[in-house]
C-alpha cells in the first residue's frame, strides 16, 4: 500500500528516508496498531531527521499509542515494521 496523508487521519504503512509531508504539522497524537509481533518497531522523524516518536510492540499486539505530541515540521516514517500501520491524528 502506500501512505495516505489525504483526510485525517493520516495512516502510514510505507516507510521511507524522505519526507511525506514537508510543512509543519500539529499532530494530538500517534497510534502504531495492525503490527505482527513483539518487537516489530515505528519511528517516526521530522524533516531535519530529529526523533518525533518511536514506539514498540507488545506481546498482545495492542495499540501503542503516544502522549501528546504538538508542533513539528515535516514528517519521515523511517520505520514501518510488521505490517504495522501508524495512524497520525492531526489537531
Amino acid at each position: 500500500m502506500a501512505n495516505r496523508i489525504a483526510g485525517r487521519p493520516w495512516v502510514l504503512d510505507t516507510a521511507s528516508t524522505l519526507p511525506v509531508w514537508t510543512s509543519w504539522i500539529k499532530s494530538a497524537h500517534f497510534a502504531f496498531t495492525g503490527y505482527a509481533g513483539a518487537g516489530n518497531k515505528c519511528v517516526i522523524n521530522d524533516v531535519n531527521g530529529q526523533l518525533v516518536w518511536q514506539a514498540t510492540g507488545s506481546p498482545d499486539l495492542t495499540d501503542q499509542n503516544s502522549f501528546k505530541i504538538s508542533w513539528f515540521q515535516g514528517l519521515i516514517p523511517q520505520q514501518i515494521d510488521g505490517g504495522g500501520k501508524v495512524i497520525v491524528y492531526i489537531e
